[in-house]
């Protein structure tokens, strides 16, 4: 059984909207692969940038909060543009 393009993006807005970076992650890589095939560029770095978002925020305790937060809010800054 084989699962369409559009299935998956799906799984993956969900996995996001859910912070859940390892299903993200993981059909993340399974639609840029087809998407690269077919150039979407474009919409393989906004996957990236969404996945990004989501290791962000799971990283709280993290050292260098400061400076993946900047980031953080630059990557969302970007998503709202």
């Amino acid at each position: 059984m084989t699962v369409s393009t559009e299935r998956l993006v799906e799984v993956h807005r969900l996995a996001v909207a859910g912070r859940d970076a390892a299903i993200a992650s993981d059909v993340g890589n399974r639609v840029s692969r087809v998407w690269l095939v077919r150039s979407r560029f474009a919409d393989v770095i906004r996957l990236a940038e969404l996945e990004r978002t989501v290791e962000l925020d799971r990283q709280v305790g993290h050292p260098d909060l400061e400076s993946d937060t900047a980031m953080l809010e630059r990557v969302r800054g970007k998503q709202r543009s």
